[in-house]
C-alpha cells in the first residue's frame, strides 16, 4: 500500500486514433445534416460565387481592375469561412448548439480565432517567402541546374511544412473554444502526433480530392469547347456552372468534415477526462 502511495501518477499521453477520428467525422457530419443545413448552404454559396469570378473558371483572365473585386471577395470568404468553423468547434466541443444563421459566430471567439488564423497564415508565408528567396538566390548564381535546385527547394519546403502546419492545427478549435494562449497550446499538445494527425487529415479529405479530380476532367473540356466552337458556347457554358456548382458543394462538405476531424483531433489530444471544458 506504501509503494502505491508513493508512485506518482503516470503522465497520460493521449493518443489520436486515426481511423476513428476520421470515422466518426463523416458520421457526425451526417448525423447532424438539419443543425448543419443552412451554414453549409452558406459556405456553398460562398464557394460557388468565388468561383464565379476565380481565373481557372474558363472566362476571360482578371485584369488590375478586376484585382479590388478578386482580394474582397477572398476576405469576405476568409471571414464567413472562420465565422463557420468557429460555429463547428463550439457545437462539436462544447455543445454550444445554435440553429440556422446564429450557427456562424461573429463574437469574442470569432476575434480569436481570427486573430490565430492570421498568426499562422504570417508564419507560413514566412516560411514559404524565405523558401523561394533561396531557390531564387541558388538559380541566380548557377548552384546546379534550375530544375534540379527547384525540386531540392520544393522538397526542403514540404518537410517543415509537413511538421509545421500539424503542430499548429489545432490552435484553431483551442482558439474557437476559449484557450488564451492557442498557437503555443496546440504545438505543446501535438507533440509526437504529426504523422497521426496528417493521416487523419488525408483521410478526411482524400474522397473529396479523388472527386474534385474527376470533375476537374470534364470542367476543364467545357472550358476548352467554349473556345474551340462557339455555336455550343452556351451550352457548355451552362455545363460549366453545373459542375462550379458541384465542386463548390463538395468543397463545402469537405470544410465541414476537415473542421469537425480538427475539432474530434482537439478533443482526443488536449481535452482531459474531467476537465471543464
Amino acid at each position: 500500500m506504501s509503494d502505491e502511495i508513493l508512485q506518482e501518477p503516470k503522465e497520460r499521453h493521449p493518443k489520436l486514433r486515426v481511423t476513428e477520428i476520421a470515422g466518426r467525422s463523416y458520421s457526425y457530419v451526417w448525423e447532424n445534416r438539419s443543425l448543419l443545413a443552412v451554414p453549409l448552404i452558406f459556405v456553398f454559396a460562398i464557394q460557388f460565387i468565388f468561383a464565379l469570378f476565380a481565373p481557372s473558371n474558363g472566362g476571360p483572365k482578371p485584369g488590375l481592375s478586376d484585382l479590388p473585386l478578386i482580394m474582397g471577395l477572398s476576405v469576405a470568404s476568409i471571414i464567413c469561412l472562420m465565422a463557420f468553423a468557429v460555429g463547428v468547434h463550439r457545437t462539436v466541443l462544447l455543445q454550444d448548439v445554435r440553429t440556422g444563421f446564429a450557427f456562424l459566430r461573429w463574437d469574442a471567439n470569432f476575434r480569436r480565432y481570427a486573430r490565430t488564423w492570421l498568426t499562422v497564415f504570417v508564419m507560413t508565408l514566412v516560411v514559404v517567402t524565405i523558401a523561394i528567396l533561396a531557390m531564387t538566390i541558388a538559380v541566380k548564381t548557377g548552384a546546379g541546374k534550375p530544375n534540379a535546385t527547384i525540386g531540392v527547394v520544393i522538397i526542403a519546403l514540404a518537410i517543415p511544412m509537413a511538421v509545421l502546419l500539424p503542430r499548429l492545427s489545432l490552435a484553431f478549435p483551442a482558439a474557437a473554444v476559449g484557450e488564451l494562449e492557442p498557437i503555443r497550446h496546440s504545438w505543446r499538445v501535438t507533440k509526437g502526433s504529426v504523422l497521426r494527425l496528417l493521416a487523419a487529415f488525408i483521410l478526411a479529405t482524400l474522397p473529396f480530392l479523388f472527386f474534385g479530380f474527376l470533375l476537374a476532367i470534364p470542367t476543364f473540356f467545357a472550358a476548352l469547347m467554349i473556345k474551340l466552337v462557339p455555336n455550343v458556347a452556351l451550352a457548355m457554358k451552362s455545363l460549366g456552372y453545373a459542375f462550379m456548382a458541384v465542386n463548390a458543394a463538395l468543397k463545402a462538405l469537405s470544410t465541414a468534415i476537415l473542421t469537425v476531424t480538427l475539432s474530434l483531433s482537439y478533443d482526443a489530444l488536449a481535452r482531459q477526462p474531467g476537465s471543464p471544458e
